[in-house]
């Protein structure tokens, strides 16, 4: 069985980001042989090497560039799941995630989102995330604010929902 710790993944994506040992210890405020045990012991748990050696030099190796996608997609649920319990314990609504494509993403969802009762919109940490090609993504940030991605070149907007695309708000009575 394979037993990672979440302070080894952290270490190696610190490391995999900064491209040294040194610079990834002072990013994480850890020392340097603190970050190289880390390393090492991941390494170990998983069995291979995520970085050729060349004296002080270090590179990421094939199979450390493979791991690397997968460890942060890891850390980056860990990260969600940590931000989904603050939630929970702080009893605020779930966020709203919806996906539509540019017309309904600047049409009717940020009608739709308007008319829904104050306490079930999310208060906190506004998202947008791209849909893929030729669709949207809309988030509710903080207080009900409408957060917009297209991902057809167009940046995000926010704003109200009585204008236009681009000035969208999903608070009750325009606020």
């Amino acid at each position: 069985m394979i037993v990672m710790e979440i302070r080894e993944l952290e270490a190696f994506l610190a490391v995999m980001s900064t491209g040294s040992i040194t610079a990834a210890a002072r990013l994480l405020d850890r020392s340097q042989s603190q970050v190289t045990r880390l390393i090492q012991d991941l390494e170990i748990s998983v069995g291979f090497a995520l970085f050729d050696r060349n004296g002080p030099k270090i590179a990421p190796s094939e199979k450390g560039i493979a791991f690397h996608a997968e460890a942060e997609r890891f850390l980056s649920g860990i990260g969600h799941l940590r931000e989904r319990a603050r939630t929970i314990a702080e009893k605020e609504p779930q966020p709203i995630e919806i996906v539509a494509i540019p017309a309904f993403a600047s049409g009717i969802i940020p009608l739709a989102l308007a008319a829904l009762p104050e306490k079930l919109l999310p208060r906190k940490n506004p998202s947008a995330q791209p849909a893929g090609r030729g669709g949207g993504a809309i988030g509710i940030g903080p207080h009900g604010r409408f957060l917009r991605h297209v991902s057809a070149g167009r940046p995000a907007g926010t704003g109200s929902a009585r204008g236009v695309s681009g000035t969208l708000r999903c608070r009750r009575g325009g606020r």
